[in-house]
């Protein structure tokens, strides 16, 4: 290949002067271009003085004298408006809720600006505020007939409301949601409208819409648990509060409304047996929802026997088949004592269950680290690691299973899907298939390449067999100076293999290609 006529002068030589040439011209720009055209030239001062100098290097400006202002002069007052003079009157006396003192300022003023609509609007929120509610509406009649503002409608609604006059009010509501669907600040105030007006089978439905667009709103829910109780279903009520965390429904109306229903739903119990046993009774006869209440009841009498806790656990998982209601007993009763070795394995799985699985992973790792022969841990603790994407974890965790029991069922189907799933991913990466490919390369050096290849990819498991074959031909120059062109086929042959389940790849590659102008290389 051509690499260009050398030059005489040694290298050393060049890169020296090239380097003291770049140094000379970068000190002159710095030292004297710029301060030039960036100190001297913008108007500023030099910075040439050589500390310490007997005198500064500029002057300070001269500033004039401070005139006083004469004795006894006063300063021109500011003439205040009319309007701002009465806010300065009202705004105190409706801070303070002194609404009837308030109102005679709103009238005064009123009888001499009388198209001042935002103290009109405030004067029909104090007559509302002051108890006062026709004057109010009248007022606010009087602002719709000027402009519709959904804002003085939905005053207007809230007075009819309090009022009593229902039906006025839900045509009011009813008009502004036709025209304001999404907001559901406003369906939450329609939903109590009727549900102070007892239309109780619209409120249920209207709170059921609100609680599926906020799910977390636990004091909504309990609206509705409330709705569907005054509308003669307890049962969904009860289903309702039952769906609730720990904890959301402590209120004073919440427990009352619990009591109510454990009443309701107890007294078609049989007479004679105790809470406990009552409880059982109705789970074995899949009357789930009593039996729930039972024992709601016997474990707010007990809540310190670890052997109710463990029966309520057994009733939620297996009979209600709620894990996440089972999970949160099973931690309650950690609370009261350490857990066993197989409650500390149910807990892992309730983890587990419910999607919580570092939760679960962290809770086996300390059991196996405790009981290392357990085997059921073990095999759990691997699917948590398969889950994670940690093939090999996952392989050591089920090993050690089989280790403790052969057997183990979960421990081999693990395994199955584990290598499944490493085998899957291998031969994504190999791309098993037949076909050809065309390579092109050419660079400024009047070199270019072009190969095409056929290829075959044959794989089995964990071993790859991929083989080449093609024409290659090459162009380019010779160091001597002269063109060259070689060309002729070539041939590989690869064999490769993947090691600890598809993350470590060894290969053997073998080829020989034919060229015009070398021979044969291997």
């Amino acid at each position: 290949m051509r690499a260009g006529k050398r030059s005489r002068t040694p290298y050393w030589l060049r890169f020296s002067l090239t380097l003291l040439s770049l140094g000379g011209i970068t000190s002159a720009f710095v030292l004297v271009v710029l301060p030039r055209r960036f100190v001297l030239q913008a108007g500023l001062v030099e910075s040439g003085v050589t500390f310490p100098a007997h005198a500064p290097p500029f002057r300070p400006p001269r500033s004039g004298p401070v005139v006083r202002p004469a004795p006894g002069a006063t300063r021109e007052e500011i003439t205040l408006g009319p309007a701002q003079v009465f806010w300065n009157d009202a705004v105190p006396l409706l801070e303070a809720g002194l609404y009837e003192r308030a109102l005679p300022l709103f009238e005064e003023y009123l009888a001499e600006y009388p198209a001042d609509w935002d103290v009109l609007r405030e004067y029909a929120a104090t007559l509302a505020r002051a108890g006062r509610t026709l004057e109010a509406e009248a007022v606010y009649n009087r602002l719709l007939a000027v402009a519709d503002d959904p804002t003085i409608v939905r005053e207007l609604a809230r007075s009819k409301r309090d009022r009593g006059d229902f039906a006025a009010a839900l045509a009011l509501y009813e008009q502004l949601i036709a025209s304001h669907p999404e907001d559901l600040e406003l369906q939450l105030e329609l939903a109590r409208t009727l549900l102070w007006a007892q239309r109780y089978r619209a409120a249920r439905r209207i709170y059921r819409n609100l609680v599926r667009y906020n799910p977390e709103d636990y004091d909504l829910r309990l609206e509705l648990a409330q709705v569907l109780y005054w509308d003669d279903d307890p049962l969904a009520a009860y289903l309702v509060l039952r769906d609730l965390p720990d904890g959301a429904e402590e209120s004073h109306e919440g427990m009352e409304l619990r009591l109510q229903l454990d009443s309701l739903l107890l007294a078609a119990m049989p007479p004679g047996l105790s809470p406990l046993d009552r409880a059982r009774r109705a789970a074995a006869q899949q009357d789930l929802v009593q039996a729930e209440a039972l024992y709601r009841r016997v474990l707010a009498t007990q809540p310190m026997d670890p052997g109710l806790w463990l029966e309520w656990i057994d009733f939620l998982q297996y009979h209600v088949e709620d894990l996440a209601a089972a999970r949160r007993a099973l931690l309650q009763l950690q609370a009261l004592r350490p857990l066993e070795p197989d409650e500390r394995f149910r807990l892992a799985q309730l983890h587990a269950w419910t999607g919580n699985e570092l939760e679960a992973q962290r809770g086996l790792e300390d059991l196996v680290r405790d009981q290392p022969q357990r085997a059921d841990a073990w095999a759990l603790l691997g699917d948590l690691y398969q889950w994670s994407g940690s093939r090999l974890a996952a392989r050591d965790a089920y090993q050690r299973a089989l280790i403790s029991a052969r057997d183990n069922a979960q421990a081999l189907a693990g395994l199955d899907t584990l290598y499944a799933q490493t085998y899957r991913a291998i031969a994504d990466y190999e791309d098993r298939s037949v076909g050809t490919r065309l390579l092109l390369f050419r660079d400024s050096d009047d070199f270019s390449r072009i190969d095409v290849t056929a290829e075959a990819a044959f794989l089995r498991r964990a071993t790859a067999l991929v083989v080449r074959a093609g024409y290659r031909r090459m162009d380019g120059i010779r160091l001597q100076g002269q063109a060259e062109a070689d060309r002729g086929p070539f041939a590989a042959l690869e064999l490769a293999h993947w090691w600890r389940l598809g993350t470590v790849r060894a290969s053997l590659t073998a080829g020989i290609e034919q060229l015009d102008a070398f021979g044969t290389q291997p």
